[in-house]
């Protein structure tokens, strides 16, 4: 009986150790600090929790590309992407909506008719493939420091090949930012633990570079 008490005893004694050595036990810290950092919510995030962001996001979780790259984390990947998104408001007043599928243009990139395509298969993918690019376009694979001096005058590549994107001073007193081409103007700025969030009001088009 005594030897049962005394085994009893121990691992009392061997628990409180264990659980206040655990108490003990320091936060590990990140190596080194980062303006994007994991306490911040991802694009993705920042795009639900927005009202004026919503059609916009739709469209992006139907590219696998997009939707991925939103999500990514920062931490061990190094991934990083400016998001130009477009306001509801200025995809609402397209007269043809990205999901709709390309215009006919003419050779001046002039858009000539507003046709919706048909409803063949192939014609579905048409669309898809023009909806894919139309979102991509509006993704800078790197992180614009609108903060600094030299943003101004340098292009930016998107998603899209060979087509890039600037960024220019807007108002009287030059505190507000723009971006080029579209000269459209920058209404909100939010950083994501994975990026920038840059809210447009307007939208980049495929046909006119």
């Amino acid at each position: 009986m005594l030897s049962a008490r005394l085994f009893l005893a121990s691992i009392a004694s061997f628990c409180t150790l264990a659980a206040a050595t655990g108490q003990q036990q320091p936060l590990m810290a990140q190596d080194g600090p980062s303006p994007f950092t994991a306490s911040k919510p991802d694009l993705a995030a920042l795009l639900t929790r927005s009202s004026k962001t919503s059609m916009f996001y739709d469209y992006a979780r139907d590219s696998s590309t997009v939707s991925k790259l939103l999500a990514a984390p920062w931490i061990g990947s190094g991934a990083k992407s400016t998001v130009l998104c477009p306001l509801n408001s200025a995809i609402l007043a397209l007269s043809r909506k990205p999901h709709q599928g390309p215009p006919t243009v003419d050779d001046a990139g002039t858009i000539i008719s507003n046709k919706m395509l048909g409803g063949s298969e192939e014609e579905e993918k048409e669309r898809a493939a023009y909806l894919e690019k139309w979102v991509q376009l509006h993704i800078v694979t790197d992180v614009v420091d609108l903060d600094g001096e030299v943003w101004e005058g340098k292009e930016w590549q998107t998603l899209v090949d060979e087509r890039k994107v600037s960024f220019a001073v807007s108002g009287e007193n030059g505190e507000g930012r723009k971006v080029l081409p579209g000269d459209l103007e920058i209404v909100g700025v939010e950083e994501a633990s994975n990026g920038l969030l840059l809210l447009i009001a307007g939208t980049l088009s495929l046909e006119q570079e």
